[in-house]
Formats: structure tokens, sequence, C-alpha cells
């Protein structure tokens, strides 16, 4: 079914080309039925946005099926688009700050096998040293363990 395609469904929505790749013709009618796209009108961009959301999908995409499907002509189309692009230009943006250290190897690591593992290290069967090496690569000190620890809960 995916024509040995395993990547994700990506293209320029301001192309001219109407045609589109199989896979992506077989994404489109999964996630956005073609007799449900049919049935609705696209008078504004609030319609498509209700659409994607409906869909759980983008209001973009919805904007590219309704138009290969021929509901909006290509002037509407290319308003929708630069409305939206310029929306998602102007979106304040996020600064993602660092995670702590402890709670990005309990996420490598799962939590399963950290809780192993810190029985193994308070049984005494492996030191502190070991352990930095084995399950924190030495990324955090001797006297973080507790914190991973208590991350690990």
């Amino acid at each position: 079914m995916a024509q040995d395609t395993f990547a994700p469904v990506n293209y320029d929505g301001h192309t001219k080309d109407e045609s589109s790749p199989r896979a992506y013709q077989i994404t489109a009618e999964i996630l956005m039925p073609e007799k449900a796209v049919r049935a609705m009108s696209f008078p504004d961009l609030q319609s498509v946005r209700d659409a994607a959301e409906e869909f759980k999908v983008t209001p973009s995409a919805v904007a590219m099926r309704a138009r290969r499907l021929g509901r909006i002509d290509r002037d509407t189309f290319t308003s929708y688009m630069d409305e939206l692009q310029a929306e998602y230009d102007d979106r304040p943006k996020k600064i993602l700050s660092n995670a702590r250290p402890v709670n990005a190897l309990k996420k490598y690591n799962g939590v399963e096998c950290s809780r192993r593992m810190l029985g193994i290290l308070n049984a005494g069967h492996m030191n502190p040293t070991e352990f930095r090496r084995i399950m924190l690569f030495n990324k955090i000190s001797a006297s973080q363990i507790s914190d991973y620890r208590e991350a690990v809960g």
C-alpha cells in the first residue's frame, strides 16, 4: 500500500503541479476521504480550519485536498495558503530550554531498566562509578545519582 515509501507526506503547497505521487493520493484518501471533502464547502479559511480539526490534519492539507478535488479554485487556494504561511511566519517562536539530564537519561534508558539497575546499585553489586559509566554515560556526577533515583521514582 505504501509502495515501498516510508516517509512523511510532505510537499510544497504552492506547487502548480496538480498531480501527486500515488502514495500521497492514498494518504489523502485515508485521512480525508473524497466523499467527506466533496460534501463540505470552503467559503472561508475558517471552514478549512474546521475541516482540519475534524480530520486531525493541518489546514494546508485540507486546502490542498479541496483544491485537488475541485472544491476551491486556484486563486482561493493561493489566498488561503498565503494567509496560512503568514500566520505560521508570525507565530511566536518558542525558546526551548535544555531538558534536565536526569530526565533525558531516564527516558533513554527506560523506567524499568533504570529501576532494575538502581536495585543492583542499592544491593551493592555495582559501585556508583560503574553505574555512572553504564547507565548515565558519565553525563552526571555521582552526587546526582539521587536526582536520577528520584526522577525514576
